[in-house]
């Protein structure tokens, strides 16, 4: 019979990592000023990288009597310090990576170094653990991925997550980082979950981030400044739909770049908000609209759809909803929804809620859980502002919309019975803000039935993966 000992093997050949003192090989690793060398043995490396077995042959590797001589200055020490642990070891800690910019340059490395094992390793833990920081960089990490064949799934991931959300693109931390032709493309698609406006916004801050010389204030730009970025965004013009932007949005802020669109355009544009029902001289591109616009999200929201917004919108004023109406149109919907704060863009803490929530007026909160991507949130019909105090009121409610497929069969409302404690508008040194006396804490993540007629949650306490807030308007 044979015994499998291997579990001393693998302990013994770890030593080798901390305590060795026969190494064979010298790395030096780093660009100046930050370079550190680094020792290993030729025989680990070559057995778990065939990179190493290449590197280390004779024609590559430099060799000093028995000792090979190697250098590698487009990986940090710090970077290579983390391999070689994997290497040795078959370990390695991605907690905390994303955040300190150094989980793409571990895949990177990992990638060149031909450690496949490690690559898919990091792709998955990207994808099953770092939704919120791949939101946020998702045209740096998908240009990565591009670049590097073994980073396939990572890249497949995030162009199937573009294709089915273009906004992403537009709403993640890194857009200004886009190329011209990748932003063109997305110009083009009809498909763009946006108010045009916020087309035109990003379209500006684009172009300002590819020259960072100007100045922010526009009233400052020279007639060079505005050539300069009239040249910038020569290729992004005709893309940009300005007949379906409000006159409102067009005056404060399409009209302080006038210099920028070409003169015909913006007398077309000026008689076509001064002179009602002209018809436009150039041609009009559509709105944009999504494949399905019942699943349109809601513009400024990543969670929620146009139709979940109606269907709130139906609780607010005590109305039936259709849940089959085929003929679904968002300009039906009787609610602005204005985003005050978004979880990965800002932060899930009580300081952020209130500053960013507070004196705002009625408000709706959105809280995807994380692991079930069940959607549930509350609506506000009063105000936040860190009273410290119970806030009375007869129109709250909070609200379950599954995850978010099938309203007819998941939508479960929940109006409040007690009406003096229907809001907890706790001060901001606690973070017991919420709907009732515990039937849904934001910051905690917490809900437990008292106040309200119905739960919501199976759970009596969750985590939040993605949340919103909006401030709710009655449109004019």
């Amino acid at each position: 019979m044979l015994s499998d000992l291997s579990s001393t093997l693998l302990k013994d050949i770890r030593q080798l990592f901390e305590d060795a003192d026969d190494y064979n090989v010298t790395i030096q690793v780093g660009e100046e000023p930050n370079i550190e060398v680094l020792n290993a043995h030729s025989v680990i490396l070559r057995a778990r990288s065939s990179y190493f077995r290449s590197a280390l042959s004779s024609k590559w590797a430099k060799k000093k009597g028995d000792t090979f001589t190697y250098k590698k200055p487009n990986i940090s020490p710090k970077i290579f310090k983390e391999i070689l642990r994997y290497i040795y070891t078959g370990t390695i800690s991605l907690n905390d990576k994303a955040e300190q910019g150094e989980l793409l340059k571990l895949l990177v490395a990992a990638d060149e170094l031909e450690l496949e094992e490690l690559v898919e390793h990091i792709q998955e833990h990207i994808i099953t653990n770092e939704s919120e920081w791949l939101k946020k960089n998702i045209v740096h990490v998908q240009q990565t991925a591009s670049k590097h064949k073994a980073c396939g799934r990572l890249h497949s991931y995030c162009e199937k997550n573009i294709s089915e959300d273009a906004s992403l693109i537009f709403q993640s931390d890194d857009f200004t980082l886009i190329e011209e032709t990748s932003l063109i493309a997305l110009l083009k698609r009809d498909d763009l979950s946006m108010n045009e406006i916020e087309v035109w916004d990003h379209v500006i801050k684009w172009g300002m981030a590819q020259n960072p010389n100007l100045s922010s204030d526009v009233k400052t730009w020279s007639k060079e400044d505005f050539n300069l970025m009239e040249q910038t965004l020569k290729g992004c013009m005709a893309h940009i739909r300005f007949f379906q932007i409000s006159s409102t949005d067009y005056f404060y802020k399409v009209r302080p770049f006038k210099k920028l669109l070409p003169s015909d355009l913006k007398e077309n544009l000026k008689e076509h908000f001064m002179v009602p029902g002209v018809e436009p001289k150039f041609a009009v591109l559509p709105p944009r609209k999504s494949k399905n616009s019942k699943k349109d999200k809601l513009p400024g929201s990543n969670i929620i759809s146009s139709q979940h917004a109606s269907l709130i919108s139906s609780w607010i004023d005590r109305q039936d909803f259709s849940y089959n109406n085929d003929n679904f149109n968002i300009d039906e919907i009787p609610y602005e929804f204005n985003l005050l704060t978004r979880g990965f863009r800002d932060s899930l803490t009580r300081q952020e809620f209130h500053n960013k929530c507070n004196n705002q007026g009625p408000t709706l909160v959105i809280l995807k859980v994380l692991g079930t991507g069940q959607i549930i949130g509350g609506y506000n019909p009063v105000n936040w502002s860190s009273s410290g105090k119970w806030v009375t009121t007869r129109d709250s409610f909070i609200f379950s919309l599954g995850e978010g497929n099938d309203l007819k069969s998941e939508a479960i409302l929940s109006r409040v019975q007690n009406h003096e404690q229907a809001i907890r508008d706790c001060a901001i040194s606690y973070e017991c803000v919420g709907f009732g006396c515990g039937d849904l804490h934001i910051i905690e993540g917490t809900s437990t039935r008292k106040d309200y007629d119905r739960d919501i949650i199976d759970i009596s306490t969750f985590v939040v993966d993605d949340y919103e807030v909006f401030q709710v308007k009655k449109k004019i």
